[in-house]
């Protein structure tokens, strides 16, 4: 299923700029705080195949380098906490800068969020073609 809604992010803008809070990691707090609201939107499958719920979902996040259009694919801890989780993207961000991969060892307790700044667009859809055991969520 893909729905596409638009979102005026005016305010969390003028919030970011105000607090000198990266609008990135504020907006990858923003998407988790309500997926994790969700109890829908936190089943997966644990290490032995069995259907659970967790007890909350880390966004999984792309951060591009803009010096060779490369990236890095890592999974920010979620915190209901809004500085404690924008700290860990800003330094995970930081500690994996020169990284290009997907970095190994990601929780399962996650959900896909990616961003394309410099593309404005109406529609974007992912289709994960796995034996169907994919739950998790896709925000674009």
């Amino acid at each position: 299923m893909s729905l596409t809604v638009d979102i005026d992010v005016t305010n969390l803008r003028a919030y970011s700029k105000k607090t000198r809070m990266p609008f990135y990691p504020l907006t990858l707090w923003v998407i988790a705080k309500v997926i994790n609201a969700r109890d829908e939107f936190k089943y997966n499958w644990d290490r032995n195949g069995n259907l659970i719920q967790w007890d909350y979902v880390s966004p999984s996040y792309t951060a591009f380098h803009k010096d060779d259009k490369d990236l890095t694919k890592m999974v920010a801890e979620y915190s209901d906490n809004l500085v404690t989780f924008c700290n860990r993207v800003t330094a995970d961000r930081e500690r994996y800068k020169n990284v290009r991969t997907v970095l190994e060892n990601q929780p399962l307790n996650f959900f896909d969020a990616s961003c394309l700044p410099w593309v404005r667009y109406k529609h974007f859809d992912i289709c994960v073609f796995d034996e169907g055991k994919f739950l998790a969520p896709l925000v674009t």
